[in-house]
């Protein structure tokens, strides 16, 4: 999965960019809808910045829908709703707090991302924006088995990132996306002393490869 996802960064906006629209195909057509509606089906390779694991290796699912509403000038402002995996994993041979070899941290969010896109109509859709997080499931396996806090979940339950996103057209009403988040906002309560975050926090950072299509 993760070959393939390098294949396809690499390769589709090559595909796109040797198109060579006309200068009238890169402008919004006026009578596009006002709202342009999209369904999305990807996948994050996630970590958790802070949690003395490195990698993206955590896989999960990054699913939703979307609404594009056109401004001037080839602008929009779109919002999402997703369903959003994240969380972390270690590696098959790396030591997690001393003792613990196999380790895997489920965070799944419902995520709210409001972003202003540039279009360039026939190949690409350019955007940077904020999005509203909150958690819904929880689960965290040391060695296969879950653990819990005498506590409870040391995750807050909402949090905020910042969003880069680029969307490579590549067929009538298709399109896929590659986007970074990273959390602005510390997602646990607590203060570890293996952190290497200011303040011993944690934070989500990943990286999405999702496939959208668009109602136009």
């Amino acid at each position: 999965m993760k070959n393939a996802a390098w294949v396809l960064l690499i390769v589709l906006p090559l595909m796109v960019w040797g198109q060579n629209p006309t200068q009238e195909e890169k402008v919004m057509d006026k009578k596009d809808p006002i709202i342009m509606p999209a369904l999305i089906l990807g996948v994050n390779g996630s970590q958790v910045y802070g949690d003395d694991i490195s990698g993206y290796r955590k896989f999960g699912a990054n699913t939703g829908a979307a609404a594009f509403i056109r401004l001037p000038k080839n602008f929009s402002v779109s919002f999402e709703i997703l369903y959003n995996m994240k969380g972390s994993r270690a590696g098959s041979t790396e030591v997690v707090f001393d003792t613990v070899y196999d380790y895997k941290l489920i965070l799944d969010y419902i995520d709210v991302p409001v972003l202003i896109n540039y279009h360039d109509k026939k190949r690409a859709i350019f955007g940077v924006g904020l999005a509203y997080t909150n958690l819904v499931r929880y689960k965290e396996l040391r060695n296969n088995k879950p653990f819990e806090y005498p506590e409870g979940s040391p995750y807050k339950p909402r949090g905020m990132e910042i969003v880069g996103s680029v969307s490579f057209i590549f067929a009538k009403h298709y399109a896929v996306n590659i986007r970074y988040n990273h959390a602005l906002l510390d997602i646990t309560n607590r203060t570890l002393p293996f952190s290497d975050r200011k303040g011993g926090g944690q934070v989500n950072n990943y990286l999405s490869l999702r496939f959208m299509y668009l109602f136009n």
